[in-house]
């Protein structure tokens, strides 16, 4: 998928843009209260604070980088 998408930005020539945005947004596994050791079916998956939502997660973080007109490209 990942070289599909940059096959498809190089095409676009939006690789040489001068700026670039990056986004991020929690994924939640599962609520942060039922975190424990008996729970743990993500190993990779730990708790963390959105400060836009103001709320603790365990989960992943979601990066995006776009353009400024709105493609991801990365």
């Amino acid at each position: 998928m990942r070289v599909l998408c940059r096959h498809l930005v190089a095409k676009m020539g939006l690789i040489k843009t001068p700026c670039q945005l990056i986004d991020g947004t929690p994924v939640q596994v599962r609520h942060w209260r039922r975190f424990g050791k008996g729970h743990l079916l993500w190993p990779e998956a730990s708790l963390g604070y959105c400060a836009a939502k103001k709320e603790t997660y365990y989960g992943f973080r979601l990066l995006a980088v776009t353009t400024l007109e709105g493609i991801i490209v990365d």
